[in-house]
């Protein structure tokens, strides 16, 4: 599992003697890139070390994802579908550490990420995040061993050309517990809408989850499990620790 957050980047000082000083990703702010210290660039007001070009995050922030990126490939396209080939009711899950993430205390979640692969029509899907009580990476998730949960709802706009959607959530986790997070798509029989969750061809360290009554998975199931070893769900998690 991979750990994002500011950039560390040690550089000279910007004039003068060597005192061995570091700066971080957006720590510095600028005009133009003669005030930013050496290999540093000044976007946006800031000074941002080589290669970060996103937002700038706000200190102690950090991303839980299970791939390595969140490239959505557009020819991946999974989901279960009704018989006028609208979406069945659906969930997708996934379940992270946060201590494996080098988080020693609770995590105070702010955000799930959502990757979508094509949208018709706008829907909306019910995201929960809470407490697993169960292990990384088995074959089904028990969702009795899930607790302390927070739940809202957020709408996926349409698009046939992918969309990471940021969905607001506060939750806290606490000290060495793992974070579940349920999606939840309805089903949308006779309304001519679809909505496939985006996965990316990048590589995982864990497996994603689905359950799909329509489909035959009852269950949250992995989707190694469920023969769907492609299905490498864009899902994060954003917050401080």
């Amino acid at each position: 599992m991979q750990l994002t957050g500011i950039a560390v980047v040690v550089v000279s000082a910007i004039t003068g003697c060597n005192y061995g000083v570091t700066f971080d990703d957006c720590q510095v702010r600028c005009t133009g890139s003669g005030d930013c210290p050496d290999s540093f660039s000044c976007q946006s007001g800031m000074c941002r070390a080589p290669g970060e070009t996103g937002a700038c995050s706000a200190p102690g922030t950090v991303t839980l994802r299970q791939t390595t990126d969140d490239t959505i490939d557009r020819n991946v396209v999974l989901g279960c579908t009704n018989s006028d080939q609208t979406t069945a009711a659906q969930s997708w899950f996934r379940v992270f550490s946060p201590a494996d993430a080098g988080i020693g205390g609770a995590l105070q979640v702010d955000k799930v990420n959502l990757g979508i692969c094509i949208a018709v029509g706008m829907t909306t899907v019910s995201v929960t995040v809470g407490v697993y009580g169960g292990g990384i990476g088995e074959a089904t998730l028990d969702k009795s061993m899930v607790s302390g949960t927070t739940q809202v709802t957020a709408q996926v706009p349409e698009t046939q050309l992918t969309e990471l959607v940021a969905i607001p959530i506060t939750a806290t986790i606490p000290t060495g517990k793992n974070v579940f997070v349920e999606i939840d798509a309805p089903d949308l029989i006779g309304t001519g809408g679809q909505i496939d969750i985006g996965s990316t061809d990048s590589a995982q360290t864990h497996p994603a989850y689905i359950e799909a009554p329509r489909c035959g998975t009852t269950v949250p199931t992995s989707t190694t499990k469920a023969m769907l070893s492609n299905a490498a769900f864009v899902i994060t998690v954003e917050g401080s620790g």
